[in-house]
């Protein structure tokens, strides 16, 4: 299986992340604005790292527009903020994917800055259930 790593990213813990996950899965790696139709066919597996904004998937256009060319793939979605995973914000984000595209996809969350805030958080360890469940573990 080949895989893509595609991230979208401000303040860079979406970039590190993907990078940790890169280095940990056999795969390709992009920032999202190179990861064109032509990219994400050459690929079985695609991931997707992005932080969330204002209750919004930085991704949420990408996805939509990029998803006939997806949905016949397995997808993993990772959204990256300051709130945790269980937060009432980001479960808002997440619930931002139509709910089609959730149910078709699997999704992570992974704390990020917030600002100057929570860089301690980042670390490259929390990757480690995702390359997991990317190499069947």
């Amino acid at each position: 299986m080949k895989t893509l790593i595609i991230y979208r990213t401000f303040l860079g813990s979406s970039k590190k992340y993907a990078e940790w996950l890169h280095e940990a899965v056999p795969s390709d790696l992009m920032k999202f604005s190179k990861a064109n139709a032509k990219a994400l066919e050459a690929h079985d597996t695609v991931v997707m790292f992005g932080g969330t904004y204002m209750y919004r998937p930085s991704l949420l256009g990408y996805i939509k527009k990029n998803w006939k060319g997806l949905q016949s793939k397995r997808v993993v979605f990772v959204t990256v903020a300051g709130a945790p995973e269980i937060d009432e914000v980001s479960v808002k984000t997440y619930d931002k994917l139509p709910e089609n595209i959730r149910a078709a996809i699997k999704h992570f969350h992974l704390r990020g800055k917030a600002g100057n805030q929570n860089a301690e958080e980042v670390t490259k360890d929390k990757v480690q259930p995702i390359a997991d469940y990317l190499l069947g573990k």
